[in-house]
């Protein structure tokens, strides 16, 4: 397997399991959710980066495909969250 396809696939993987826990604690931490899109985002880079390199692994497209398939689900089903989260990061620089 290719490096970005490993970092892409490894990234959707933290950036998941992250974003389930905010999830299973019924409350919303903004730090961990910020690690989790953070960890998302870079995963989605980094398989982009696999695509435009020409790597031969079929997880690129997994990483790519969660990536859209959550940010969808998440502005559907939990607007206020994704507008929480910009207003943090947008106090905290």
């Amino acid at each position: 397997m290719k490096l970005f396809s490993w970092l892409s696939y490894c990234l959707t993987f933290i950036g998941l399991l992250l974003l389930g826990l905010d999830w299973v604690i019924y409350a919303y931490v903004e730090p961990l959710v910020l690690a989790g899109s953070t960890a998302l985002i870079a995963g989605a880079v980094f398989s982009l980066i696999a695509f435009l390199r020409r790597e031969k692994s079929g997880r690129k497209f997994i990483s790519l495909s969660v990536f859209i398939i959550l940010a969808a689900a998440m502005l559907w089903f939990e607007p206020p969250a994704a507008a929480t989260m910009l207003t943090w990061l947008e106090n905290k620089v």
